[in-house]
């Protein structure tokens, strides 16, 4: 045990949800989920960078006025990020939601994915596809389908843009699967980790 860091808020409690290394310098960034302690339906995602020491850089949260949670934030070679999780749209469903952030944690662009009846991501990969605006990106997740059933894996590639490109989804009858990571080989491979739950038992 060396040091700790205590992230508090006087209107907001934090979870913490991940902890990323910084891309351009030594460092860190914190991936927290902010949740209104006067009112539970006012959450957001939330960011804090640090230096090595501790000192803090920057603080931002991610409040486009609807619910939201940040599930994972990928550093890209180009001194940016990419940030997904799920986001409330306004019929009430959640939606997988991923952004592309600067180095400050600035948004460049970000992009809802609906699917199903609840969808959501949990992790993002660089794809070494590459077109003029730059890498794409893998992201994974889960979605669970108007029909009821049992909730699939899904997994998506996306261009250095958002734009879908593909995407699969994996389903059992007896499981409930989610896409939890995803890592990107250079030969082509795609290797995507799935939690499988039962549905019975």
């Amino acid at each position: 045990y060396k040091r700790e860091y205590i992230i508090k808020d006087a209107v907001f409690d934090y979870t913490a949800v991940n902890l990323v290394a910084a891309t351009e310098q030594a460092g860190f960034i914190a991936v927290l989920h902010a949740v209104n302690r006067s009112d539970e339906t006012d959450q957001n995602g939330f960011l804090v960078r640090f230096t090595p020491s501790g000192q803090q850089l920057w603080r931002r949260a991610y409040r486009p006025g609807i619910p939201n949670k940040l599930s994972g934030l990928v550093p890209v070679d180009d001194t940016s990020y990419i940030a997904v999780g799920r986001i409330r749209l306004d019929d009430g469903r959640m939606a997988g939601w991923a952004m592309k952030l600067g180095f400050d944690g600035a948004v460049q662009w970000q992009r809802t994915y609906p699917r199903g009846r609840f969808s959501i991501f949990h992790d993002a990969a660089l794809s070494p596809s590459q077109s003029a605006d730059g890498h794409g990106f893998f992201l994974s997740g889960d979605s669970v389908p108007y029909d009821e059933g049992s909730e699939a894996a899904w997994i998506m590639e996306v261009n250095a843009r958002g734009e879908p490109l593909w995407q699969r989804y994996y389903r059992r009858p007896d499981y409930d699967l989610n896409g939890r990571w995803v890592r990107a080989h250079e030969d082509g491979r795609v290797v995507l980790t799935i939690n499988a739950d039962a549905v019975e038992g």
